[in-house]
């Protein structure tokens, strides 16, 4: 479309004070499920005190269906919550879960991070993660 804009790539939300003195157009949030209570309440304090819009991008729950604490803080503090539909990997029907495979084999047990696991996960829906639930247990 030919639209740039600058931008600037912040590790850790770590300061009010840079968003209050570089005043962005908007904040946007990737990876949002790892976010702290802290982190949270200082976009919060963004989006009341400075009016700058904030958009956090990330997924709800883990592989065993349990929410992240970022997501189930942000799910209490946001203002609006839009869902980003996937079709299962399976039955094409809605996907809601996120499955853990190791060797091709559905995994629901573990650790809830794994850090550079990205390629071990395919989107599912809620039939399809029980229907494998059920088949291992």
């Amino acid at each position: 479309m030919g639209i740039h804009r600058a931008a600037w790539i912040i590790e850790k939300v770590d300061s009010f004070e840079i968003a209050k003195n570089e005043q962005p157009d908007i904040i946007l949030v990737d990876e949002a499920q790892f976010l702290d209570e802290s982190e949270i309440l200082k976009l919060v304090k963004i989006v009341d005190f400075l009016d700058i819009p904030v958009r956090c991008y990330g997924l709800k729950t883990d592989f065993k269906l349990r929410l992240f604490k970022g997501s189930e803080l942000l799910l209490c503090y946001a203002d609006t919550i839009k869902e980003i539909e996937c079709i299962c990997t399976f039955c094409k029907r809605k996907a809601i879960a996120n499955m853990r495979l190791i060797n091709n084999v559905p995994i629901f047990d573990g650790e809830q991070i794994f850090i550079g696991g990205n390629k071990r996960y395919i989107v599912v829906c809620r039939k399809c993660y029980m229907d494998r639930y059920r088949s291992i247990f």
